[in-house]
């Protein structure tokens, strides 16, 4: 996985906490508005006051269990959601770990090539400027046998 898929991954991430969270407010939303229009249709409904009471206080619970029972799957749905991201998390991260051992592996292996490499350049260099000296040298000496005659 490469840095610009990490990039789009967290990416993707931040836009999937930020369709939860809008999400959260429309429930929210929704079901206050809910809550407020049972209460308004319980005032102005032509019953009297008791059945009135208690129809309000039966539709509080209903709403309440509601609200709790949606806290709870959010809650729950929140708790996947950050393990999931926490699973993916820990697989980037090996192989991550796993993509720079590789790395250093290729990298040993391509340095230890290159230094075999230049050993043998140095040793064929070495062999040729000894041959060379030895044939100034023998080059030098017939001159100087030359020279003496």
């Amino acid at each position: 996985m490469g840095l610009f898929d990490f990039i789009s991954a967290k990416a993707r991430e931040e836009e999937r906490k930020e369709r939860m969270k809008n999400a959260g407010n429309i429930a929210m939303g929704t079901l206050l508005g809910l809550a407020a229009g049972a209460v308004a249709s319980y005032l102005f409904a032509p019953r009297s006051g008791e059945e009135t009471r208690e129809m309000i206080a039966k539709k509080s619970k209903e709403t309440y269990n509601d609200m709790r029972e949606g806290i709870a799957n959010a809650t729950q749905r929140a708790k996947e959601l950050g393990q999931s991201a926490l699973e993916k998390a820990k697989e980037f991260k090996e192989e991550a770990a796993e993509r720079a051992e590789e790395l250093k592996d290729e990298a040993v292996d391509k340095a230890k090539e290159l230094k075999d490499k230049a050993e043998d350049k140095a040793i064929d260099a070495k062999k040729e400027v000894e041959k060379k000296a030895n044939d100034v040298k023998k080059d030098v000496e017939k001159e100087v046998e030359k020279a003496k005659k």
